[in-house]
């Protein structure tokens, strides 16, 4: 049966980062230190009844590895754990004990099926202690580098594997409402994606940096997605990052949630390890969707944008085939070539200071 009203919770979890180029068993134990702080977390909303017994319970990105210091493919590489496996195994059994939906993300490495690449998941642990949703992150805020795959960068192989494109927009259906994990919230398109497949409700694993000039505009973005999907928005950043030559206070927190208006619903105020709950309402979500009104879906002109949008070719599909991009050089070149391409179909017209064609930056 459907339960109209539950607790949803984000919780800003302090991050221990995995050190570069430690072997197996370091790399292991501090993602067991970090998972097993979050479980402990877990508990502790389920044992203080001011909590009121979160249904859905999320954690950062890259919650459980931190990310590596040298950004290289090997280290990226050399923290990724394998799904399902032992961590979904330890999440399972909080999720199961506490009958809730627990989501968390991590580096993640496909050995039998995508040797060699290295995906940024967020995933779901369900009440029953299983897998529910895998989502593999979509839009790199680097793309075309060499560390984690994008599925569209294989989208061929990766769409005939798992059953077409609706594979990179999983949406997980429970009895609490329509679940998606949505690390991209800068990129509107997707977020359409996950709302015409069925979302209500979009977990935003983050991990933005403190004093990044473009967090002014991520928390207006949240609200605009919530706001345009008539969906709520549970955006959860990191805490202290720790283990780490970057500062302790390196990830900005500010964790939220957003309900289907746009509005901010509870807001964490330090930037540190700290909870932020709020009480779900799908089915009001449901009528406010069906009586029309503000929710702009029903006044969505699809039909007439995609034919714009069909006219122009931005960042490309399959752009290193079936294979992974371990290599600096290869996607330099993939970006001069995209950006080459814009300039070609006249959607940027370049600036008269720019000079240099082999690093793809302006020289002014």
């Amino acid at each position: 049966m459907p339960v109209p009203k539950f607790v949803a919770t984000a919780v800003q979890s302090d991050i221990r980062v995995v050190p570069e180029g430690c072997d197996g068993q370091t790399r292991d134990r501090i993602i067991r230190e970090n998972l097993e702080r979050n479980m402990e977390l877990v508990a502790y909303l389920h044992s203080d009844p001011r909590y009121g017994g979160p249904k859905l319970v999320a954690f950062p990105e890259f919650g459980l590895c931190g990310i590596p210091e040298t950004r290289s493919w090997e280290n990226y590489h050399g923290r990724a754990v394998s799904l399902p496996g032992w961590v979904t195994e330890i999440a399972g059994k909080t999720a199961r004990k506490f009958g809730c939906y627990v989501v968390l993300n991590t580096f993640e490495r496909d050995d039998k099926d995508w040797p060699d690449h290295v995906f940024n998941t967020g995933f779901i642990v369900g009440p029953d202690g299983d897998l529910k949703l895998r989502y593999r992150k979509n839009n790199d805020t680097q793309p075309g580098w060499y560390r984690t795959t994008n599925p569209g960068d294989i989208l061929a192989a990766y769409a005939a594997k798992y059953g077409g494109i609706e594979a990179l927009f999983p949406v997980l259906k429970t009895e609490y409402g329509n679940m998606a994990c949505y690390t991209d919230v800068g990129h509107g398109e997707e977020g359409r994606c996950f709302t015409l497949l069925g979302a209500e409700i979009l977990i935003q694993c983050t991990g933005e940096a403190a004093g990044d000039p473009g967090r002014v505009v991520y928390k207006a973005a949240k609200q605009t997605r919530a706001w345009e999907n008539a969906c709520y928005l549970i955006s959860v950043n990191g805490g202290l990052t720790l283990n780490s030559s970057r500062p302790v206070f390196r990830q900005g927190g500010a964790s939220r949630i957003i309900d289907y208006q746009g509005r901010i619903m509870a807001e964490a105020d330090v930037p540190g390890e700290c909870v932020v709950s709020s009480l779900l309402d799908i089915e009001s979500l449901r009528e406010f969707r069906a009586a029309g009104g503000y929710n702009y879906l029903m006044y969505n002109r699809l039909d007439l944008y995609k034919q714009i949008f069909e006219r122009f070719h931005l960042w490309p599909n399959d752009s290193y085939g079936a294979s992974a991009n371990t290599d600096r050089e290869r996607a330099q070149k993939l970006r001069l070539s995209v950006r080459d391409s814009l300039i070609r179909q006249g959607i940027i017209t370049p600036p008269a200071t720019m000079k240099d064609e082999t690093r793809g930056v302006f020289i002014t």
